[in-house]
């Protein structure tokens, strides 16, 4: 893998969150951070300034495991990137402030156009893609105008653009399912109910240089409709997802996607592959993923964990943080968002053994 030594890493997120949604997640401006270990020497980090009072303990755990980062790490915002003309810039998600900075009509209008629900199942329906029975509405206008067939039974109601699984709502029959509908003022989808049993993968892709690459597959883990984490390795085969993402990844890099994005899938229990939605960007699989390559780690998983201390003051990892020479153990990847009340975490080693370390953790973190 080569390493851009010349990078400028800047992963504020805000742009592909709707505002409204950004303020019901307090933590989220800060998951910046996450980012800082998967940066190498020689690179640039631009992280937002609240979470500054942090970073000293942060680079103590990483230097404590061997995990070189960043030798350049600035606190601003997109204001900051000026500093950096020469320099190639890696964001978080192009929207309309990252092509102020880099000017790139054609990635963002591939960015913005793969951020919604509704025009990734458009683009599945043309490209003969099969994904779950959905209907899509462009407001509360389109969906009392026209008519339409409805998914049968339990079905869900998805915001066409929305953060972290708060704008999907369960709905058990047609009652609630209009009660929400009455709420929404945005473009939004009816999706059917998948049969119980059935398990949602993250599919990785990047374009470098013009190149289309494969990426990590990993199995999502979901509280509810909210994404808690992810564990690899998954136990399908990998080579029958590509050939039915592969399709929907060419499709996105000729219209002029860019960088690190992937396809969250479906795979019920007999066997159909589902794809549900793109993530035009990285994603909460991206960075843990990255830091697994970058150790060599072959089974792992990221989980998001309660931290109700509030600060790493007095806090210490200890026999729990990784080794390189045993491969398990934890890293701490999202590490802005602990004010918050939260962490997200990279456990490497066994089911059993990310089990224990897990529980160890939890109970450290309340202690």
């Amino acid at each position: 893998m080569t390493i851009p030594t010349d990078l400028v890493c800047y992963h504020e997120v805000g742009d592909s969150y709707p505002q409204n949604e950004l303020k019901a997640l307090p933590g989220v401006p800060a998951y910046a951070g996450r980012k800082l270990a998967s940066t190498f020497p020689g690179n640039v980090i631009v992280l937002p300034s609240k979470i500054e009072p942090h970073l000293e303990w942060i680079l103590g755990h990483y230097e404590s495991i061997g995990l070189q980062c960043a030798t350049e790490i600035v606190f601003g915002d997109y204001q900051t990137l000026a500093l950096y003309p020469e320099r190639e810039v890696e964001f978080f998600f192009f929207g309309e402030r990252a092509h102020a900075v880099r000017p790139n009509q054609r990635r963002r209008r591939a960015t913005e156009n793969l951020n919604s629900k509704n025009n990734f199942i458009t683009t599945c329906h043309n490209l003969g893609v099969k994904t779950p029975k959905t209907v899509c509405f462009w407001g509360i206008q389109d969906y009392k105008s026209r008519p339409f067939v409805l998914p049968q039974g339990q079905v869900y109601v998805k915001k066409a653009v929305s953060a972290s699984g708060k704008g999907v709502y369960k709905c058990k029959d047609i009652h609630a399912m209009n009660s929400v509908i009455s709420g929404l003022d945005v473009p939004f989808q009816i999706q059917e109910s998948l049969p119980e049993g059935t398990e949602f993968l993250n599919v990785q892709y990047e374009v470098v240089k013009g190149k289309l690459l494969r990426g990590t597959i990993t199995n999502q883990i979901l509280d509810g409709n909210t994404h808690v984490g992810n564990y690899f390795p998954t136990r399908f085969d990998s080579e029958q997802i590509y050939q039915v993402t592969d399709v929907l990844a060419t499709w996105s890099q000729t219209i002029g996607l860019e960088g690190v994005f992937a396809f969250d899938v479906a795979i019920t229990p007999d066997g159909e592959i589902l794809p549900i939605e793109c993530n035009p960007r990285q994603n909460g699989a991206s960075y843990y993923s990255r830091v697994a390559d970058r150790f060599g780690v072959e089974a792992w998983e990221s989980r998001n964990i309660d931290f109700p201390r509030l600060s790493f003051d007095g806090f210490a990892l200890g026999e729990l943080g990784f080794s390189p020479k045993r491969n398990e153990g934890i890293i701490i990847v999202n590490w802005g968002c602990v004010s918050e009340g939260m962490i997200g975490v990279f456990v490497a080693g066994s089911s059993q053994v990310r089990q224990d370390y897990l529980a160890e953790l939890n109970h450290r973190c309340r202690s």
